[in-house]
């Protein structure tokens, strides 16, 4: 409703119990055209890839580490990492202990560092609340030359739809 108040929410997301991966255990908690922010506790290893067409999507692990597995490359995490993962993206994520607290801000738009951050070259500038060396690539590039049946759930038109490849589909030479 337009004329609707605001009111104060409080959502005690500790006492949500361990279910899902991290893609089958997202709660929806709140959201708009432009973002949805997901709550979970991670209970499952993930069994297959996933690739989002709708929007790209920044994971943070409040406790927990591991590897995040794409197609260009694995990315090491800790407790406190923000995880950003764009448009189109494979990726599998794997975790070395569970349950693991995530929440998953599915974004609409790009996400991309703040004009009021960056000078007219693109570079961070001083007063950002974070700087180029915060920001980790790709670390190893394992090229997974395997065959099989190999699944990607790929998220478009506000469903999942299932592929299957004969090889796998982070199995890759490089990328620029």
């Amino acid at each position: 409703l337009e004329d609707e108040p605001l009111r104060h929410r409080h959502l005690i997301t500790g006492r949500m119990q361990p279910h899902g991966n991290a893609v089958t255990g997202r709660i929806p908690l709140m959201g708009n055209n432009d973002v949805i922010w997901y709550q979970g506790v991670v209970a499952e290893q993930m069994p297959h890839y996933f690739k989002n067409a709708e929007g790209d999507e920044i994971l943070f692990v409040h406790d927990g580490s591991g590897t995040l597995e794409t197609m260009f490359g694995d990315i090491p995490f800790h407790p406190g990492d923000y995880l950003v993962i764009p448009r189109g993206t494979i990726w599998k994520i794997v975790f070395d202990k569970l349950p693991v607290r995530l929440i998953t801000i599915e974004s609409h738009g790009p996400v991309e560092t703040p004009r009021r951050y960056r000078n007219h070259y693109g570079q961070m500038q001083e007063h950002a609340p974070y700087h180029e060396r915060d920001f980790r690539p790709p670390t190893t590039l394992n090229t997974r030359d395997e065959k099989g049946e190999f699944f990607v759930d790929v998220k478009a038109r506000h469903r999942l739809t299932r592929y299957t490849y004969r090889f796998n589909p982070c199995d890759v030479v490089g990328w620029d």
